[in-house]
């Protein structure tokens, strides 16, 4: 087993951890997805998943040296939609899992893979162009100095014209695990 797989070695790292802190690692992270698995089913109770999306585009990390990488993600979107504020808005439940790939050598070379829930809000009495904003929760089995901590939390704000998509899309842990670069994406997006 390769403690590189769920535990980014830093510099300020004197050893590689032991193999025990690495398999709890990975079983935390394990456990993690599959309560997200299970949140996602149950925030979809019944509905059949109207939009599937596929989004690809550049992410940059907050530390302006590393430079873009690409990024990858696919959603399901619930028809199991609410109103809010009188019904000017529409909430819809969401899946999403995605990657972002590694850069170069040392802690930042490890892919970051991310499985999540959330919602997507727009307005109640959309046609097929318009404004959307989306909140998630994502964990993740790894992490590199921009993603760092199995719990990211993602806000996208983009435009929907027919079957595309265009949004940006910014991930950090909240401050919850120090170096926090983020990272923030310009994604295209297809809906099927």
């Amino acid at each position: 087993m390769h403690p590189h797989r769920y535990l980014p070695i830093t510099a300020s790292s004197a050893t590689a951890p032991d193999t025990g802190t690495v398999a709890r690692a990975g079983h935390r992270a394990t456990s993690a997805m599959l309560w997200l698995a299970l949140f996602a089913s149950l925030a979809m109770p019944g509905a059949r998943a109207t939009d599937v999306s596929v989004e690809i585009g550049p992410s940059w990390s907050g530390k302006s040296a590393l430079g873009s990488t690409p990024a990858g993600f696919v959603q399901v979107t619930s028809d199991g939609a609410f109103t809010v504020l009188d019904d000017r808005f529409q909430v819809n439940p969401v899946a999403i899992a995605g990657v972002v790939a590694g850069r170069g050598n040392g802690a930042n070379r490890h892919d970051v893979w991310l499985a999540g829930a959330g919602v997507r809000i727009s307005r109640a009495a959309h046609g097929t162009h318009h404004w959307v904003w989306e909140t998630h929760v994502f964990v993740s089995p790894n992490g590199t100095p921009s993603l760092c901590g199995h719990l990211q939390f993602g806000n996208s704000f983009g435009y929907v014209y027919g079957p595309w998509e265009v949004k940006a899309r910014h991930l950090s842990n909240a401050g919850r695990h120090a170096p926090n670069h983020g990272e923030t994406m310009l994604l295209v997006g297809y809906r099927f």
